[in-house]
């Protein structure tokens, strides 16, 4: 009999908005423990006749997968809060704001409307040093505590929600992954040293591990979300993309509706 406990890591939730996600999609930072991985071995080996000229053996025996530890470091780490892994939409690339001395925007620094794929990769967000992107590594400096993009700061600071990070939790009930395993084995005799032998194997695996994505895009809301805005007035023309409005009423309540990550 073999007892198997795997002592992984798990993590606590970078912020209150995070705890809430966490526990609403049923996921967690980090791998979850067993300690019920028990994995019984059986095996047997006969002769029949009784004269040491053949022999039949056979075994059985359950064993446990040892989970990647990656997936626990991807998960805190790519955790909507620490995370500095964006997901923007393309759009027309635009340095007005994002680099200040660009003669067209005056003095302001970047405003929400700005950002988009486009500009990132152009690499002109490493003039804020509060974005400290990388443009070489063409990503932002994951230990840069003051960071836009570190523990969510880019809600507070006014950007749109299309910058969502994506996320990489384990679930809740995450169960190892284990094969059965069963063997049977004849052999005889032909003479001296030499003998045939005739066998055959199965491997069962359960619980085998595999990505899912548990909070995917509702394409209705989404849809639902642009003709709302549309009637309160924005120009709208991608609904993957959000205006950044003046006046935030009727826009904010579609919003709420539009839950396109966690």
């Amino acid at each position: 009999m073999r007892y198997d406990v795997e002592i992984s890591p798990l993590f606590a939730p970078a912020t209150a908005v995070n705890a809430a996600a966490e526990n609403a999609l049923g996921v967690v930072e980090g791998i979850p423990r067993n300690y019920k991985d028990v994995g019984p071995r059986v095996g047997l080996a006969w002769d029949p006749a009784g004269n040491r000229k053949t022999v039949i053996r056979a075994g059985f025996g359950i064993f446990y997968d040892h989970p990647l530890l990656a997936t626990a470091f991807d998960a805190v780490t790519a955790d909507g809060g620490r995370s500095v892994q964006l997901l923007s939409t393309g759009g027309t690339p635009s340095a007005c704001g994002l680099i200040p001395q660009a003669p067209a925007c005056g003095n302001g620094l970047d405003s929400p409307t700005n950002l988009n794929g486009s500009s990132i990769f152009q690499g002109v967000l490493n003039a804020l040093p509060s974005m400290f992107y990388l443009p070489n590594q063409q990503r932002f400096d994951p230990l840069a505590p003051g960071s836009l993009f570190a523990n969510q700061n880019y809600l507070t600071a006014g950007f749109p929600l299309p910058i969502l990070p994506f996320t990489l939790p384990l679930a809740k009930n995450f169960k190892y992954g284990y094969a059965n395993q069963a063997n049977i084995t004849i052999e005889r005799e032909i003479a001296g040293s030499w003998k045939f032998s005739l066998g055959a194997q199965r491997t069962r695996g359960l619980h085998l591990n595999r990505p899912q994505d548990v909070n995917s895009t509702d394409p209705h809301l989404l849809a639902q979300n642009a003709f709302n805005a549309a009637a309160s007035g924005l120009s709208v023309g991608n609904p993957l993309t959000v205006v950044v409005p003046s006046n935030t009423g009727a826009f904010l309540v579609s919003l709420r509706e539009a839950r396109v990550s966690s």
